[in-house]
């Protein structure tokens, strides 16, 4: 009986030293016995006073305990387009990787803060007849026209002295821009109210642009030079307003 009682203890001794090899959950002397440990399920980091209510983990033991992943920060601030063909001011196609799509909420095309290329890909209209919105074209940037784009700017684009804007379009140059319902004294591309042109260079696409009174359609702003322009393809419509020219400087 002894024997029996003895052989008893020596194998429950053996099971106890097996058991947190098998079962501990995190460091030896974590039993967990008919269970598992319960694991953070968050997949954003939690903030002080925005707990993930869900996770059983957060939820009991607060924002120490999430292990969540913090989003991943968006290079530029804008998504990209993926590779954009375009012909460039020879005829030649390129291709352009790093385009950023225009958007209706669009005022400011800029170089410092993206790479510089948009494209404007479907129909899109910035502003309205009754709320006009100015785009601003800020340091070197490139446009491309998909085929089959109608992009309608109301309010105009402003290329002042200092700044350049070159329009490219696509193998079929069927894409189009409009430049209208410009305010008295504003180019439809070009400078604002007593301000000169910047440089503005057009490959291709259809451009109709139409000046506000006394301001060029294309270039100047009233009383402003038409500063830079070359046009090595594209259909072009530019009309000036009152004495202006359509293509040039303001009256």
């Amino acid at each position: 009986m002894k024997k029996k009682i003895f052989a008893l203890l020596t194998a429950l001794c053996m099971t106890a030293a097996v058991l947190p090899a098998v079962f501990a959950d995190g460091e030896e002397g974590d039993l967990t016995i008919g269970s598992t440990q319960e694991q953070c399920s968050c997949v954003t980091l939690c903030t002080e006073g925005n707990t993930n209510p869900d996770c059983p983990v957060c939820s009991a033991e607060g924002v120490t305990a999430c292990k969540g992943e913090p989003a991943q920060p968006v290079l530029y601030g804008a998504p990209r387009a993926g590779d954009v063909p375009y012909l460039d001011e020879s005829g030649q196609e390129q291709n352009c990787s790093d385009a950023t799509p225009v958007t209706a909420s669009d005022t400011t095309w800029t170089d410092t803060t993206t790479s510089g290329w948009y494209v404007a890909q479907g129909d899109i209209t910035i502003g309205s007849k009754d709320d006009p919105q100015r785009v601003t074209v800020s340091g070197n940037v490139k446009l491309i026209l998909e085929d089959g784009c109608n992009l309608t700017v109301n309010g105009g684009i402003d290329v002042s002295a200092g700044n350049s804007l070159t329009i490219y379009a696509q193998s079929a140059g069927s894409g189009t821009l409009t430049a209208q319902n410009v305010a008295d004294y504003n180019a439809g591309i070009g400078g604002g109210d007593g301000g000169s042109g910047g440089e503005i260079n057009i490959s291709g696409g259809e451009i109709s642009a139409n000046g506000g009174y006394q301001a060029a359609g294309i270039g100047g702003g009233y009383y402003g030079s038409g500063g830079n322009i070359t046009i090595s393809g594209g259909e072009i419509s530019a009309n000036g307003g009152y004495q202006a020219a359509g293509i040039g400087g303001g009256n």
